[in-house]
């Protein structure tokens, strides 16, 4: 006589096998139900994450949820989708293999993956912000990025347009933003002017002006008196240049 399937069960629950959960078990979409561990332990993954880019409250606008959208993922509470995962996991520069089933992803824990935005900043006049989607990542060392004093789930790069910071930064240069940076101290930094992002040089002066240059000579610099400083939106710091020589990304 076969055995019946609650017998079959029972036998693998003896040998201490961990039968697969299907997708309704788990609570994740079905097109990745197939790696993944206990919603749970997918919650707990998931957390870690959110934890690693210093508050819930920015891990949920990088995920694209709400705050409570992001504490049910957490905590294991209905279904979890693939796209706001990703987000975090790219911001964290960890595998979705790993969300899913807790193995180590490719990139494992000596890389980070920063996302490139499809924003370019005007070293100039100012480009207008058409779009801020991620397009993709660019992998950067941990040691190296623990060595510059930045945190990777702060970070973002975009391309630099126009010439006014030239030679320093060119035209299609892809440049790395520390989003965390943004006390004006002296440095290049990425401003937003109304609808326009510009690349400029700024320098807080003793007097509590904040001077904004261009380091191209045939562009003249700008004084911010000390009443109007609070009001430059500063996007953060440039830290790191990236140059293709064919002019694309």
């Amino acid at each position: 006589m076969r055995p019946g399937k609650r017998e079959s069960e029972e036998k693998s629950k003896d040998k201490g096998q961990v039968q697969p959960e299907s997708s309704a078990a788990t609570g994740v979409a079905p097109e990745i139900a197939a790696a993944a561990t206990s919603r749970r332990d997918i919650g707990r993954r998931i957390g870690e994450m959110a934890d690693g880019l210093g508050t819930r409250i920015y891990a949920a606008s990088v995920a694209g949820l709400s705050t409570d959208q992001l504490s049910r993922y957490i905590n294991g509470d209905g279904e979890i989708s693939l796209q706001p995962v990703a987000r975090l996991a790219a911001a964290t520069g960890k595998a979705l293999d790993w969300v899913w089933s807790g193995q180590s992803g490719q990139l494992g824990d000596e890389f980070a993956l920063v996302p490139r935005y499809d924003v370019r900043a005007a070293g100039g006049g100012g480009a207008l912000v058409q779009s801020e989607q991620v397009v993709d990542h660019l992998a950067f060392k941990r040691a190296w990025l623990h060595q510059q004093g930045l945190v990777a789930g702060r970070l973002a790069l975009i391309e630099a347009t126009g010439d006014s910071m030239s030679p320093t930064i060119a035209s299609g240069d892809l440049v790395l933003v520390a989003l965390d940076q943004v006390n004006g101290s002296e440095g290049v930094y990425v401003l937003r002017r109304g609808n326009s992002l510009i690349v400029k040089r700024l320098q807080l002066l003793q007097t509590g002006e904040l001077q904004i240059t261009s380091d191209n000579p045939a562009y003249t610099s700008e004084t911010i008196a000390p009443e109007r400083v609070p009001n430059v939106q500063i996007l953060g710091r440039v830290r790191w240049v990236g140059r293709n020589f064919d002019g694309r990304w």
